[in-house]
């Protein structure tokens, strides 16, 4: 099943109840994107939406984005630059 792309949705890691979120639920460019429980409402900072192969955070419009491509590195929000690290598919 691939992302959906008519409607946000969010991201849940397998075998618990954590999901991808924009830390403290910020609308800064950089803030960290961390796993944090699933929340029950007001949760529109674990919601995303795909288009064009970038997940978008439906709180702040910013794209879910790797900047350094290597093991261990930090995800954040950033514009969108076209980067490699802001591209994704459903495998």
């Amino acid at each position: 099943m691939p992302f959906p792309e008519d409607r946000p949705f969010g991201i849940r890691l397998c075998g618990n109840n954590l999901v991808i979120d924009v830390a403290g639920a910020c609308d800064d460019i950089g803030t960290n994107i961390i796993v944090w429980d699933l929340k029950p409402e007001d949760d529109d900072n674990q919601r995303w939406i795909y288009e064009n192969n970038k997940l978008r955070s439906l709180k702040s419009g910013l794209i879910l984005s790797v900047p350094r491509l290597e093991i261990y590195a930090k995800a954040e929000q950033q514009h969108d630059t076209g980067m490699k690290g802001q591209s994704y598919k459903y495998v």
